[in-house]
């Protein structure tokens, strides 16, 4: 991994094995080694390379080139993941939706189910879906509201009480 890169560099500065060994004071095999990755140059070898070459040691060593490399990796990751997130958001938000409006079939259910959703509500990250829940709750809220006077005022019909005396 590291050799590649020292390669690399001897390229670019059109310099052959030969003369980084003759200008490091090592043999052209232990060049031909650091490049193959079978062995690694000492720290002073390394400080000598990196004058050689005109890069700081970080870059000699290929630091730089690693963090550019897995920040495009984190970043398809997190595009990945974002993407993942997104959909099951989606879906989590369509199912809570679907009980919302099931549960007004219901009224008693639906009053108490869609107040809790309301609060809940906050939990989802997408504002996309936390509008459209509290909307639909709301509205389930008004018709649960609704359905539940519909059933007391059919069971308390106002003027249909007769009072008998008994005396």
């Amino acid at each position: 991994m590291y050799g590649k890169h020292l390669k690399e560099l001897r390229e670019a500065k059109k310099l052959s094995q030969d003369q980084v060994a003759q200008e490091l004071n090592v043999s052209r095999q232990a060049i031909s080694k650091w490049e193959n990755d079978k062995t690694f140059p000492d720290i002073d070898n390394l400080i000598r390379l990196s004058r050689l070459y005109g890069v700081t040691l970080d870059e000699l060593v290929g630091v730089e080139r690693e963090k550019e490399e897995t920040t495009e990796k984190d970043k398809e990751e997190g595009y990945k993941r974002e993407e993942v997130f997104y959909h099951k958001e989606s879906i989590i938000g369509m199912l809570l939706i679907m009980i919302v409006i099931a549960s007004c079939l219901i009224a008693q259910v639906g009053f108490i189910v869609s107040i809790i959703f309301i609060v809940l509500s906050k939990e989802l990250r997408t504002k996309k879906w936390k509008w459209i829940l509290r909307i639909v709750c709301l509205v389930a809220l008004f018709v649960s509201t609704y359905n539940c006077y519909q059933i007391l005022s059919f069971y308390f019909e106002p003027g249909e009480a007769t009072i008998e005396y008994l005396g």
